[in-house]
């Protein structure tokens, strides 16, 4: 299910803070916080994971260094553009504001899924239509209608497991084992792979980098979509890869086979008219010695 924006909002008249970092960053620092937005209401919607690893190919992708934009993201939390707590806790770059636009933005959706902790209790007070159940966020307003039949379906759903549980001898809850949280990477913020996973393709491959760039921008482009990103990446991204600049090479010693070929005809045009002259010349000479 859907959890981005298509669009968010941006005032026109901006608070001292963006002022604050503009007079620093100048423009950059202006435009480096409207894409900082623009990856939080566009991926999870309220929040986006901030870490040394995300920081530098965000900077890749703004065509600045992952220190630039550090520097640029320390100063927008200093200053309040983004809540300092969170991000020291959780490693997240949020803000009351962005929260309160993004359920505004999503009140009409039948149901979003989103972290509690994240959460301000302002945001919650304000809609008291959200409803809160462990992780998850149901949002009811008038004009959406959630059928009774999916509750009866889950309904019975839970108590098959505990049947099973209770077959097996098993404590409540054990038939399903524990996932490890999926984190995403990328330029765009769309391949989502554990830590683990994370870790080795490192280990493996010394482009890995590149590769994780390389999908991301071919999901955002395609629209591609893997029950496992990471079984994916092994599977075909880096053969895709590396055929990608197998290609590149080839190309670039065409061009330079191309450019050689092309300076050797002009030289032999440029040989076959110093002959020419040259023959005239004897030809003249021989003419004033033998009249």
């Amino acid at each position: 299910m859907k959890s981005g924006l298509d669009y968010f909002p941006l005032d026109v008249h901006l608070d001292s803070k963006f002022e604050l970092i503009e007079a620093e960053f100048g423009l950059t620092g202006f435009a480096v916080v409207v894409k900082l937005y623009q990856k939080i209401y566009g991926g999870f919607g309220y929040y986006c994971e901030w870490t040394n690893e995300v920081a530098l190919l965000f900077g890749r992708s703004c065509g600045l260094g992952g220190n630039a934009v550090s520097e640029i993201v320390s100063a927008s939390i200093r200053r309040g553009i983004f809540d300092s707590d969170r991000f020291e806790k959780y490693q997240i770059l949020t803000s009351e504001g962005i929260q309160k636009r993004y359920f505004e933005a999503v009140s009409r959706r039948k149901e979003i899924s989103v972290k509690k902790q994240y959460l301000f209790s302002s945001v919650i007070k304000k809609y008291p239509n959200v409803r809160i159940s462990s992780e998850n966020v149901n949002i009811s307003t008038e004009n959406v209608y959630i059928s009774e039949q999916s509750k009866e379906k889950k309904s019975k759903v839970e108590y098959k497991e505990k049947s099973v549980e209770k077959k097996n001898g098993l404590s409540p809850g054990t038939t399903k084992r524990s996932v490890p949280p999926k984190h995403a990477y990328g330029d765009y913020a769309n391949v989502l792979l554990t830590e683990q996973e994370y870790t080795k393709l490192h280990d493996d491959y010394p482009n890995a980098d590149e590769a994780i760039s390389f999908f991301s921008e071919y999901v955002r482009m395609k629209g591609y979509k893997a029950n496992s990103h990471y079984l994916a990446m092994k599977k075909w991204v880096f053969d895709a890869l590396k055929e990608r600049e197998i290609r590149s090479r080839e190309m670039q010693e065409r061009e330079k086979r191309l450019k050689g070929k092309q300076t050797g005809q002009r030289k032999t045009k440029i040989d076959k008219e110093a002959v020419e002259q040259l023959e005239e010349a004897i030809l003249y000479g021989m003419g004033e010695d033998h009249p």
